[in-house]
């Protein structure tokens, strides 16, 4: 392979987030290149086909314990776990293992082992223990854990079974984009059955008449440090199912209502997404799409504060300082919504 050869294939992967470049171009570059790119592209939030074929290349040449983990690691990013076929293979990498990687190495044996465990039944005994860190074994945190694990099945069950109670009185799931900002949406917001919010969703730059105040669902970034609200009778831990990968639970729950349920978005609801956009899904698309699945169509779910800002408005209508995420395929996630308002999702405030 010609220098010029590998320089064309290495920019092409720096700077397209869907290179469709023949992944044999790069099969003749070093592999500390191939591997130093692999972690490149996932930082940026490219879920593509290159970057698995960089991560499983980097574990074929070098059968490293480090490599597999890796590469496991971003197939579950995409939203597959370990399964049968790796779970011997990692079962013998985790005692070389250390820190950080033997720790989310456990977990996605745990994952693979709940797996094979009856419906509702959670981990076998022994693998509680991976998903508490240490901060959390005391008290609150660990019983927190524990539960959410255990009880994640029926609390999704029970939820669906409420959701499906809304389709006449309609669920509303509300943004944070900064084209809030001036609709006039609160009263509309509010009128439905059930609303369902992200993050930070009020502050002083916030006004009832544009975004409405009931909180039913509440939906938190699996890094996000606030506090939960204390009318949300739902709480949603966005991501590809976090029970298995968050160290951290104490801010999660709150110790006043230890009785609202916690729920993680299943697996398959995560990948359908990584799919279409080759990125991770952003929490909005990601709790719509679950919300369909749930429902089997679009009929009676309304979405508001999706969309890019206007001019003069900020990205985020609470928080005008916060920037984009940078991981999001924000293109990709707009044609999406467009795909889903024509199927019948109503975007409000868009026609």
């Amino acid at each position: 392979m010609t220098l010029g050869a590998q320089w064309r294939f290495l920019s092409r992967a720096l700077g397209e987030r869907d290179a469709r470049c023949c992944p044999r171009s790069g099969s003749g570059m070093p592999t500390a290149v191939l591997r130093w790119l692999a972690r490149r592209r996932r930082a940026r939030g490219f879920y593509d086909a290159l970057t698995l074929w960089l991560f499983r290349e980097v574990y074929r040449r070098r059968r490293s314990v480090v490599a597999l983990y890796e590469y496991l690691l971003f197939r579950r990013d995409l939203g597959y776990p370990v399964g049968r076929r790796w779970s011997s293979a990692l079962t013998h990498a985790v005692p070389r293992l250390r820190g950080s990687l033997r720790r989310l190495a456990l977990a996605m044996l745990a994952e693979s082992a709940a797996a094979e465990q009856p419906a509702g039944a959670g981990l076998p005994d022994g693998h509680d223990a991976v998903l508490v860190d240490g901060a959390d074994a005391a008290d609150f945190g660990r019983r927190s854990v524990i539960a959410i694990q255990k009880c994640q099945q029926s609390w999704r069950d029970q939820f669906a079974a409420v959701i499906r109670q809304y389709p006449d009185a309609g669920i509303c799931v509300v943004g944070n984009a900064g084209i809030l900002q001036g609709c006039g949406l609160g009263s509309e917001i509010d009128g439905h059955g059930l609303v369902v919010r992200f993050n930070r969703f009020r502050s002083e730059r916030t006004s009832a008449a544009d975004t409405g105040v009931r909180t039913d669902i509440w939906v938190r970034a699996p890094d996000f440090p606030g506090a939960a609200p204390v009318e949300a009778d739902w709480i949603i831990v966005s991501g590809p199912d976090m029970r298995y990968r968050m160290r951290h639970w104490q801010n999660v729950r709150d110790p006043q209502r230890p009785d609202v349920p916690v729920l993680t978005v299943p697996l398959p609801v995560w990948r359908s997404l990584v799919a279409p956009l080759d990125a991770p899904p952003s929490a909005g698309l990601l709790v719509l799409a679950w919300l369909r699945q749930l429902l089997g169509d679009w009929t009676g779910i309304s979405a508001a504060g999706f969309g890019s800002a206007f001019v003069g408005q900020p990205y985020h209508h609470a928080l005008p300082e916060q920037a984009p995420g940078r991981r999001h395929n924000w293109g990709a996630e707009s044609s999406l919504l467009c795909q889903w308002q024509e199927e019948g999702l109503r975007l409000l405030g868009r026609g």
